[in-house]
């Protein structure tokens, strides 16, 4: 059993490296329109690099409660700093 590859039911993760205060995946979707669950990093910022297609990164704000949303396409990445809850949908494969 590899303990660094988890299967989802959006696709799969790959742990490449895990640290205290830095971690590094792979989040390899199998299809459109999946999405992960909202995740919340307690002790790290991460950044998140779209290989191909395209992803919608939600988030919400917990300054003022509100979601917000921005679209990232093929070689663009997004930043998310710790205690930002954020969920990554799989928009399009290409």
């Amino acid at each position: 059993m590899n303990d660094n590859i988890i299967e989802h039911d959006w696709g799969t993760e790959i742990i490449w490296s895990n640290h205290k205060n830095y971690g590094a995946k792979l989040l390899l979707f199998q299809k459109q329109i999946k999405k992960t669950n909202l995740i919340m990093n307690k002790t790290s910022a991460k950044s998140y690099f779209v290989n191909q297609g395209k992803f919608c990164f939600r988030w919400i704000d917990t300054q003022d409660g509100k979601i917000y949303q921005q679209e990232i396409s093929e070689g663009r990445v997004f930043d998310c700093e710790c205690l930002k809850p954020l969920s990554i949908e799989c928009v399009s494969e290409s």
